[in-house]
């Protein structure tokens, strides 16, 4: 029977996951664990990020140039790894949390 892991392997477990470039899929594979094992470590990681230690704050810096653009198109973009979102002002916030949540979960 194999060992069980640690919450805190497998916070370490996802580091190298999300860094790894793979999708979970190729990454379980790689590394001999259960899809839904890890799935399920992914999704109850996101909801309890009080318990992450990995979560900090970042401050967004906009130059006149981006500031005076964005004024006109009244838009941001939000860039993380390979993904790029733009979010309009009319753009409804219940889609946009569901979009990042899906997108931390991958």
């Amino acid at each position: 029977m194999a060992k069980r892991k640690s919450a805190e392997e497998w916070k370490e477990a996802i580091a190298t996951y999300k860094s790894s470039g793979l999708t979970a899929q190729e990454w379980c594979k790689e590394n001999q664990i259960s899809l839904n094992t890890f799935r399920s470590w992914l999704y109850s990681k996101g909801k309890n990020p009080s318990k992450s230690s990995d979560i900090c704050w970042a401050e967004l810096k906009i130059s006149e140039q981006q500031a005076s653009e964005n004024k006109r198109s009244n838009f941001i973009t939000i860039r993380y790894e390979s993904f790029a979102i733009d979010v309009f002002e009319n753009t409804d916030s219940q889609i946009l949390a569901e979009v990042l949540k899906t997108l931390r979960e991958i």
